[in-house]
């Protein structure tokens, strides 16, 4: 690995994004690796992972770029080199620092990794400065390239809605997400949350639909506060409070969440249980698992049973509520995850639905009769969310659909009886959540 400065937020993100591809790793991994491995500032932290992000966001349309000014861009360019060139327009688009600077900056680290490069990527850059995006009516391939998106994924949504629809998705995947936080009331209170982030000068928003969650523009302010540190407050979209609420939890309950890491929802179905009531939170591997207890452990939620099973075989306990917050592909929250369209295609969703079936064939066995099982993903795909359903409930006809009207504000109701959220319009993540009942 090359030495880095880090002093220079611009070397750290090179890094990274290097570590992400050579790796295969998820985005937000890499990201974790270099900021536990190097002493940073937390301003180089939040400049790093917005520029990181933001560089895999707009990935397509910047290569549209450099296809255009560099002849064999993809066969000819080392991947190190074609990263500092993505950075830096990256940079020059959307950062305020001056251009020269930009370039400056880049042609000196682009020497650290290739010698043989640094010219190219003076002039190179230089050019973007100025370049103009030729494209008058561009058709579908070379939009979804000038929208950030796969190919596969945008003519999807154009197929399954309208090329409307799939414009909007597009475009909200590109801005930078909300940041939601949620008070732990096990902990903490509202009235409190305001008063102190009033007196920090925070500007903040709560949901409508749900004051618990506020909407905070200066995120970092709070994840590294002791508010935070002390599980009083924590990262979570209000999408997922809403599918906690659908698991109605009363006293007395026996409650499952199968696919529990990295513990948003457990937390907060563990700070909802009534009294005399049991949660059991699984996940599949070691890691996940850490991610869980760490989640519990700042939250100070020591009362929730963790265990590793594999939920698509293994045998679970009798239980009369169960949470099934599948793996999915995620295409609801693409804004938050950037690097997720980039490493699914069609044969991951494939994959995906035969996952799901196994899980919800699986765990539906352990649901008590008279007991409510809720399936839920944040993925906006009708093969995830209804035609799971669909499928299960004409294997299985000893389950019907509850009605959620009275938890769920009816604009999120969709036709179906379903929970549903599109991120364009509702501003939160998207997603899908079906509440099923066992029959006594």
């Amino acid at each position: 690995m090359h030495k880095i400065n880090v002093q220079n937020y611009r070397e750290i993100s090179l890094a990274i994004l290097i570590h992400n591809h050579k790796n295969n790793t998820r985005l937000y991994e890499s990201i974790e690796y270099f900021f536990s491995k190097l002493n940073l500032d937390k301003s180089i932290k939040k400049t790093s992972t917005y520029l990181v992000q933001g560089t895999i966001r707009e990935l397509s349309s910047l290569d549209i770029v450099f296809e255009d000014l560099i002849k064999k861009y993809h066969n000819s360019i080392p991947i190190e080199i074609k990263y500092i060139l993505r950075l830096g327009y990256y940079q020059i688009k959307n950062m305020s620092s001056p251009n020269y600077a930009i370039v400056s900056s880049y042609v000196d680290i682009s020497k650290k990794y290739n010698m043989k490069f640094h010219k190219m990527v003076n002039a190179v850059l230089r050019k973007s400065i100025k370049y103009k995006i030729k494209f008058k009516n561009p058709n579908i391939h070379t939009k979804s390239k000038l929208l950030n998106h796969p190919d596969w994924l945008y003519r999807k949504w154009i197929n399954d809605n309208s090329e409307e629809y799939a414009e909007k998705m597009a475009i909200w995947n590109n801005t930078i997400p909300l940041i939601w936080f949620r008070v732990n009331e096990l902990r903490y209170d509202i009235k409190s949350f305001i008063t102190y982030l009033k007196l920090k000068n925070i500007s903040f928003k709560q949901y409508n639909y749900n004051n618990i969650y506020f909407n905070i523009n200066q995120s970092s302010s709070l994840i590294y506060s002791e508010l935070f540190k002390e599980g009083k407050i924590t990262i979570q979209n209000p999408f997922s409070g809403f599918v906690c609420n659908l698991m109605e939890l009363k006293e007395n309950d026996i409650i499952i969440d199968a696919c529990a890491a990295p513990g948003g929802k457990t937390s907060y179905l563990g700070e909802l249980m009534k009294k005399n009531s049991v949660l059991y939170a699984h996940d599949l591997s070691n890691d996940r698992l850490k991610l869980l207890k760490n989640t519990l452990s700042r939250m100070k939620l020591n009362h929730i049973n963790i265990s590793k099973k594999e939920v698509t075989i293994d045998k679970l306990n009798l239980a009369n509520k169960i949470l099934l917050d599948v793996p999915c592909t995620g295409s609801g929250v693409l804004n938050k995850y950037p690097d997720i369209k980039w490493r699914k295609n069609k044969s991951d969703l494939d994959e995906m639905v035969e996952i799901q079936k196994k899980i919800i064939s699986n765990a539906s066995r352990f649901l008590k009769n008279g007991g409510l099982l809720v399936y839920s993903t944040c993925s906006i795909e009708v093969e995830e969310n209804e035609s799971i359903i669909k499928w299960f409930l004409n294997k299985k006809s000893n389950f019907h659909i509850k009605k959620i009207a009275n938890i769920i504000p009816d604009r999120f109701i969709d036709n179906n009886g379903f929970f549903s959220t599109i991120p364009y319009k509702d501003y939160i993540d998207g997603g899908f959540a079906a509440v099923l009942v066992k029959n006594d």
